[in-house]
């Protein structure tokens, strides 16, 4: 949940300004809304205990920066003016945020393990409490595969939650990465919360599956659109004009049908690097990925 400060051009602060110990934001404000955002990922079991879990999924599912700041459009930008000194047009400062993991069987708070935003990836830890008792959630038995041996048109198949569903949809690999961790495209129709489930490629013989990396995200275009205050849209009756403030919102649209992956050799690296801190910590690991 943000709550975001709005600021007239001609009073507008700088970030400087902001800075300055004791400053209440809110009195160089001219206006103020509230909004809640919220994302989901799919996440795969990678080690169990019956009282703890350590879970796979994506960076971006779990980060939501503490303070977004938009300036306004042409202030200073031809003049090179550094960031503190132009005119901010709005503010959103993060006023609380909430991290669950949700089967069908619980919904409890998660904490951050690890995290690597550059590739994507991240660790989350579940405990129970101990008068819950033993949770029975086996990790995922996913046999390793190379995704270095995928080319064009290789069939894969993702498990995941994409809108809160569980679905098993299929796709085919275009471009791939030919670089040592051989990352690479799906043509998958896929929607929000598919980020971070597991694509399996069909082995070249026939035999079976094999886990060959995770969903990252689809390619998106932003745009722009004018909406309500969030009060205002559960109030307002939709047959009567709207004569109350209006806001500019950004919002992704997805480009289905082209869908970026982490391949599970960035994967292995980034769970063997974090292996020593995370047990550390109490959480089991994999040892067979």
């Amino acid at each position: 949940s943000y709550d975001t400060y709005v600021f007239a051009e001609p009073n507008a602060p700088r970030m400087s300004q902001l800075r300055v110990p004791g400053m209440d934001v809110r009195s160089l404000a001219a206006d103020s809304i509230s909004v809640a955002e919220s994302t989901t990922s799919t996440g795969v079991v990678i080690a169990s205990r019956p009282t703890r879990l350590t879970i796979l999924t994506t960076h971006h599912a779990i980060q939501f920066p503490d303070t977004i700041v938009q300036y306004f459009e042409a202030d200073g930008r031809e003049a090179g003016v550094e960031p503190d000194a132009r005119a901010i047009e709005r503010i959103s400062i993060k006023r609380r945020q909430e991290n669950t993991v949700v089967t069908r069987r619980f919904v409890d708070p998660f904490e951050v393990l690890a995290r690597d935003e550059s590739e994507d990836l991240a660790l989350i830890g579940v405990t129970f409490p101990e008068d819950v008792g033993p949770v029975s959630l086996p990790p995922s038995r996913l046999t390793p595969g190379d995704p270095r041996r995928l080319s064009l048109g290789s069939l894969v198949y993702v498990v995941g939650h994409p809108g809160g569903m569980r679905m098993v949809t299929h796709g085919i690999v275009g471009d791939r990465n030919q670089g040592p961790n051989a990352s690479f495209l799906i043509d998958g129709l896929w929607n929000e919360g598919v980020s971070g489930a597991p694509i399996l490629a069909v082995r070249g013989d026939g035999s079976g599956l094999e886990w060959v990396g995770i969903a990252r995200a689809a390619a998106a275009l932003t745009e722009y659109r004018l909406v309500a205050e969030e009060e205002a849209e559960r109030v307002q009756d939709p047959r009567r004009p709207y004569e109350g403030p209006v806001y500019l919102q950004p919002v992704q649209e997805i480009r289905y049908g082209i869908t970026f992956s982490v391949p599970s050799t960035l994967i292995r690296q980034f769970i063997e690097a974090q292996r020593p801190q995370i047990e550390a910590r109490g959480y089991p690991m994999p040892t067979d990925l």
